[in-house]
């Protein structure tokens, strides 16, 4: 497991998905009292070490919020939920009105939204994008490219400084996601 500070209340933890024997990335946010935890996966290296660290975030009076990505995300969603009495499920939708002031976007794949943290500038995405381990970004195994860069392009008026996939690691290089986007051109 290694958890990363991307910004003030803003943290990327990753942890070995038992299932596809891969590492992934998941998403703290604090706003408030609203805690948005981003397709959560409970570290199966430290789950101790993790409860420990976001109990201790977790104030009394706190909402905590669960938001996939996609369905195929839920990772570790029901344990969130019920450690933490209120706690609310989101499934992806885009336009839907979420909590701390995060809104999200179609992807261009079916049941498969991008979130926007205005706040940070960030774009937290699932599987549509990843990044390409050589500090630029790439379409998923899975996306279908068309649908993608054309939603992508969509998001064209969002100012982006960070993008935060859930497969490979964060790009802060707002041009990486413009040249993605370039790339149906």
């Amino acid at each position: 497991m290694e958890a990363t500070e991307l910004a003030h209340d803003l943290w990327r933890w990753t942890g070995r998905h038992d299932e596809t024997r891969t590492e992934v990335g998941s998403v703290y946010y604090k706003r408030g009292r609203d805690v948005l935890l981003f397709d959560p996966l409970l570290p199966p290296e430290d789950p101790h070490g993790f409860w420990t660290a976001l109990d201790r975030d977790v104030l009394e009076g706190d909402t905590v919020h669960v938001l996939l990505t996609t369905p195929a995300h839920r990772r570790s969603a029901q344990e969130m939920l019920a450690r933490y009495p209120g706690a609310k499920l989101w499934e992806p939708a885009a336009g839907d009105e979420l909590p701390a002031g995060v809104s999200a976007h179609a992807s261009g794949c079916p049941d498969e939204v991008v979130y926007y943290l205005p706040e940070h500038r960030a774009l937290v995405v699932g599987d549509v994008v990843a990044g390409d381990g050589e500090g630029g970004l790439r379409l998923g195994l899975e996306a279908d490219r068309r649908g993608v860069l054309e939603a992508l392009d969509a998001l064209e008026p969002l100012p982006v400084d960070i993008v935060i996939p859930s497969h490979g690691e964060p790009v802060r290089d707002a041009a990486a996601l413009q040249a993605l986007v370039g790339a149906r051109h």
